[in-house]
């Protein structure tokens, strides 16, 4: 196969052609970085303030059986295979549970008060008509809402209205709003769920943590007795007819031998022996369900989790959203480096220089 000799160019960067076409340009990156420092300032001071309050518990977990112990071996590998414990709720599931729509409505209920003081307003209410959105969100978000007063009308909605189950526009978008504030995330390793609840007033975010990990401690309650508290209810009603049947046997034998004083027969006895067992057979049942009673009331109690607040809900002193001079400097330094692609990129036919290679 013959070969040949060619030559071509590879293109490289002189940089110190870089350095001046930059330093020529140097006017043009100044009045774009000061134009973004103002675009900056107006971004930074056009963000509202965000406060986030987190609060770590750690729940009570039940005994594990077989598959519990492998779940939790499991985990300390960094494995999620699906088991969890027989009484307990898959701490995965807790999310979900927060952002279910029926445990946000009984968030948005609650009462809240600011910091600056004020009257109480509800939660529904702050999130409607305190919350404040940068300039350009109502600029986006116009043409939707009118959109929606079109195909809705105006909405009068407020708390007390709420009906989880059939929501307005208004109302869901309060209710996107809440989920969006609210993070639950649980560690399967070490069986701490952190909570946390951003807002733009400090102390409606530590109110409403609190709240939060209080219904959160509600909600597994009423899971993890519900079947105890079930038989507990049947039990009791069980307990109520054996103890009138009891009182019912008791008035009849009686009665009966009140009536039957200083007579001697056979079917009289007879009649006395029968009563006699009636009585002694409701009392031993009443005796026996008194018993279940009160093993279904320590059943319900032994079944009650206790949860354990490692971190306490606190009003945040420090707002969790960028700083300002952290939106400021990253928008300058934008700002600067379109400047230099722009110098950079009208002198790049003086900024090149071509290598003779020959191949």
């Amino acid at each position: 196969m013959d070969t040949q000799n060619q030559k071509s160019g590879i293109p490289q960067v002189d940089l110190s052609e870089l350095m001046k076409q930059l330093m020529a340009g140097r006017r043009l990156i100044m009045k774009l970085t000061l134009l973004s420092a103002v675009i900056g300032v107006i971004i930074a001071f056009s963000i509202p303030r965000e406060y986030t309050c987190s609060v770590k518990l750690a729940p009570e977990e039940s005994k594990p059986g077989i598959s519990g112990n492998i779940s939790d071996l499991a985990a300390i590998a960094g494995l999620n295979i699906g088991i969890s414990n027989e009484e307990g709720v898959n701490q995965t599931l807790f999310p979900d549970i927060v952002h279910s729509t029926p445990f946000v409505a009984g968030l948005l209920k609650m009462n809240v008060t600011e910091k600056d003081g004020g009257s109480p307003i509800t939660l529904y209410h702050y999130l409607d008509k305190r919350i404040k959105s940068p300039w350009w969100s109502h600029i986006i978000a116009f043409p939707f809402r009118i959109m929606n007063l079109i195909r809705y009308g105006r909405s009068t909605d407020n708390a007390s209205a709420l009906n989880p189950y059939n929501l307005s526009y208004k109302q869901e978008e309060v209710f996107n709003s809440l989920k969006e504030r609210i993070t639950v995330n649980p560690d399967k390793k070490n069986g701490i769920i952190t909570a946390g609840v951003t807002m733009q007033d400090p102390a409606v975010a530590a109110m409403v943590s609190d709240s939060l990990v209080t219904k959160l401690e509600q909600y597994m309650i009423r899971y993890r007795t519900s079947k105890a508290n079930q038989d507990l209810e049947f039990a009791l009603k069980v307990f109520e007819e054996s103890r009138n049947e009891y009182y019912t046997a008791q008035k009849n034998l009686a009665g009966f031998v009140d009536r039957n004083k200083n007579i001697v027969q056979e079917s009289v006895l007879i009649e006395r022996k029968r009563l006699e067992n009636e009585q002694a057979l409701a009392y031993s049942v009443y005796s026996n369900l008194a018993q279940q009673v009160e093993m279904a009331k320590l059943k319900v109690q032994e079944k009650t989790p206790s949860f354990t607040i490692i971190e306490p809900a606190r009003i945040p002193v420090k707002k969790s959203n960028a700083s300002r001079l952290l939106i400021i400097l990253a928008v300058c330094f934008f700002g600067a480096l379109a400047g230099a692609v722009k110098v950079i990129w009208s002198g790049w036919g003086k900024i090149q220089t071509y290598e003779q290679t020959i191949l």
